[in-house]
């Protein structure tokens, strides 16, 4: 029968292996996470980020329902298509370097120390008043042109972008730099382009916000998808720094809606 030391030299190596393979990935999380944290602009104490979303007010009497009668509702209104991708990109932010933490140790951990704790991020209505934006948490998404979403229009208004959406919602337009004026229009009828943009705000504490905006709605959700599945290449090829894209999606009609959403780069501000 094997003794206690035998069975303790068999069953170690793989103890050990299991340990340094979990402390591995909790490195390796934690670094993914800090990297998330920079490219947001996102306070590591407070570890949150604020994303807005188009909206436009409905006054009273002019709400129609599914079956073209008039409705009572009033109120602000946001798009179903912009709340769906926000939840994927909220999903995608969550990074918890923690999670196979048992949850009761995990819980007491995050409510002592910020350290332990993943990103909160939180979904908004874009507010109908530029003094309503919540700057706190340095870090802001904002979804939709500077028509429908207030945190857009502040960073036109302000001289912040690079690029914005111009001639009547047809085209993007370059606003500064040595191709100020360049106008950019999508390949056919069947294409949306959009602007998927980071810009630092010195006036509000370099405040970062990213812009994901379309002309249509394909090209505002295609921004945030983008986004989402390539924010860690942006980080590595600008850093700190601001950049602008312009991105294509479509044709409509020949592919599904996931590869409709994947885009491709037709315009990069600055270039590598």
């Amino acid at each position: 029968m094997p003794s206690i030391g035998d069975i303790t030299l068999t069953i170690a190596p793989y103890v050990i292996g299991f340990i340094v393979a979990f402390v591995g990935f909790i490195i390796f999380s934690l670094s993914r996470q800090r990297k998330l944290f920079n490219f947001l602009g996102a306070d590591k104490k407070a570890r949150q980020s604020v994303v807005y979303l188009s909206s436009l007010l409905i006054p009273r009497g002019c709400a129609v329902g599914f079956d073209g009668l008039p409705r009572s509702y009033q109120g602000i209104t946001i798009p179903t298509e912009e709340l769906s991708i926000s939840a994927r990109l909220a999903k995608a932010l969550t990074v918890d370097a923690f999670e196979y933490i048992p949850p009761v140790v995990r819980k007491s951990l995050q409510e002592k120390y910020a350290f332990f704790r993943p990103l909160t991020v939180s979904v908004n209505a874009s507010p109908m008043e530029e003094s309503e934006i919540n700057f706190s948490t340095r870090s802001i998404i904002t979804a939709g042109s500077q028509g429908y979403n207030v945190v857009t229009n502040y960073c036109v208004i302000h001289n912040l972008v690079q690029l914005q959406i111009s001639h009547n919602g047809t085209a993007i337009q370059v606003m500064k730099g040595k191709d100020k004026g360049e106008v950019i229009r999508p390949a056919s009828n069947q294409h949306d382009i959009a602007i998927l943009e980071r810009v630092i705000d010195q006036t509000r504490n370099d405040t970062t916000i990213i812009i994901g905006a379309g002309l249509g709605v394909i090209g505002t959700m295609g921004a945030i998808q983008y986004l989402i599945d390539h924010w860690q290449e942006l980080d590595k090829t600008y850093r700190n720094r601001e950049f602008a894209l312009v991105l294509q999606f479509g044709p409509t009609g020949k592919l599904s809606f996931e590869d409709i959403l994947k885009g491709t780069i037709v315009r990069r501000i600055p270039e590598k």
